[in-house]
């Protein structure tokens, strides 16, 4: 994805909205009303639909996947948090998860959470530092 991005971020605006469209992407939710109130950020929210559907795009190509391991809060050990993480992603074979964070928690990339994915975290489930 080294081609030009749809939209110039051009502004201080443009640039924290690309910052909280990728925040918002990866949260599956929108946060422009948390980033704007609670930390200040300049919205440009004429921009908004370009430069979420870049960040969304970007994301999609570049699809991120936990280092495999099921550290999924990267605190260094697989325990009780991360178990919540896949419990909350279980949906069964052939059924899609319904949110993209749960696309981390989709051991053996066949697009469900299931028992054969909760096997793979297992196998790492260490319990706290």
């Amino acid at each position: 994805m080294d081609e030009p991005l749809p939209v110039t971020l051009d502004t201080a605006a443009k640039q924290a909205t690309w910052v909280v469209a990728a925040a918002s992407v990866t949260a599956d939710q929108d946060l422009r009303t948390l980033f704007a109130g609670t930390y200040g950020f300049p919205i440009d929210n004429d921009a908004w639909p370009a430069i979420l559907a870049a960040v969304q795009t970007r994301i999609a190509a570049r699809l991120w996947s936990s280092p495999g391991n099921g550290d999924f809060d990267c605190d260094g050990d697989v325990d009780l948090v991360d178990l919540a993480h896949v419990v909350g992603c279980l949906n069964g074979p052939g059924q899609p998860y319904g949110t993209s964070g749960c696309r981390v928690a989709d051991f053996d990339n066949d697009q469900d959470v299931d028992m054969l994915d909760f096997g793979v975290f297992q196998g790492s489930f260490s319990g706290p530092n």
